[in-house]
């Protein structure tokens, strides 16, 4: 995606399209305009102004101002409700476009496979290929678990797993990035640790936990989202392993409910209380388009962004 022209886009989106940035802005408008009403009060009552006619007159001014922030109040209070309306007719998950999926395998990510794993030679035809992508996060940082709303988009930079789906009840995975080979058991699940396939551990045991099938295999994972740099890496990694736990079909379950088993795999296994944001992100992501998120009531909808945005 190209660089996002922060200045032209808020003036033509934000501004004028976000209910929830007008109602945020209203919100401290009204404080501050309580604010000079309680000034103008203390001002009236003072002992150097009491019976003055310009205390008279700051007093009818504080009235004035607090009459206005009340009517503005209401106002907002409308609008919020009308929005809450339209956000409970809009589609819980639409099944367009959507960005997470598992692409034909490219005969790189083949080779990669058949290179960290010999005895899968012979088997290319099978090989699945399942991708997460990262995120980008408009309005709303640190909201998510807070129950407010958000705004993310997907990007093109992603996780992927090159991988084929074995009987075996355990996952042998190969890190392309430093060479690293873990082997993780299925049955049972490892304790909780630290490292980096710990992820993939608790994304398997959250979709156990949940009543959803886990596949073992073999893979190997290429990721194009640099570690720590605020695109959740980990949300793509967790979303990727519950595609490949569920391959070659995906998961029987919505893209939404993915996400959800995925933050309860890094709240319970990783032990990261993170919010709702980054998984729905990676497991919901609209070509083209922002997800409008109510993190309270999980609704949500694809809000298209201008083409030379996107």
């Amino acid at each position: 995606s190209p660089p996002l022209k922060r200045s032209s886009f808020h003036l033509t989106f934000f501004s004028f399209q976000s209910p929830t940035l007008k109602l945020t802005l209203g919100r401290f408008w009204f404080l501050a305009l309580v604010v000079s009403a309680a000034t103008g009060a203390q001002t009236s009552s003072s002992p150097y102004g009491e019976g003055s006619s310009a205390a008279a007159a700051a007093a009818l001014g504080s009235s004035k101002l607090a009459h206005s922030a009340v009517t503005r109040r209401d106002r907002l209070l409308t609008a919020s409700e009308n929005y809450q309306k339209s956000m409970r007719q809009v589609t819980r998950a639409p099944t367009i476009d959507r960005v997470t999926a598992a692409p034909n395998p490219s005969d790189e990510l083949s080779q990669r496979l058949i290179a960290a794993f010999p005895e899968t030679s012979g088997r290319e035809a099978d090989i699945v290929v399942a991708r997460a992508p990262g995120r980008v996060n408009l309005i709303g940082e640190h909201t998510d678990y807070n129950g407010g709303f958000v705004l993310p988009f997907a990007i093109d930079m992603d996780v992927r797993i090159a991988l084929l789906p074995s009987d075996e009840p355990r996952i042998r995975i190969h890190r392309e990035d430093n060479g690293e080979t873990a082997t993780i058991s299925l049955d049972p699940f490892p304790p909780k640790g630290d490292a980096w396939h710990d992820y993939i551990a608790g994304t398997a045991w959250a979709l156990a936990e949940h009543g959803q099938p886990v596949r073992g295999f073999d893979g190997v994972l290429v990721s194009r989202l640099p570690i720590g740099s605020g695109l959740s890496s980990s949300a793509a990694l967790e979303v990727v392993t519950a595609w490949a736990l569920s391959a070659p079909e995906g998961p029987a379950v919505s893209p939404l409910e993915v996400a959800r088993i995925s933050q309860y795999a890094e709240n319970q296994h990783v032990g990261v209380m993170c919010g709702l944001m980054d998984q729905f992100a990676s497991a919901c992501g609209v070509d083209g388009s922002a997800l409008l998120f109510d993190c309270r009531s999980t609704e949500w909808r694809a809000v298209h962004l201008p083409e030379e945005l996107a």
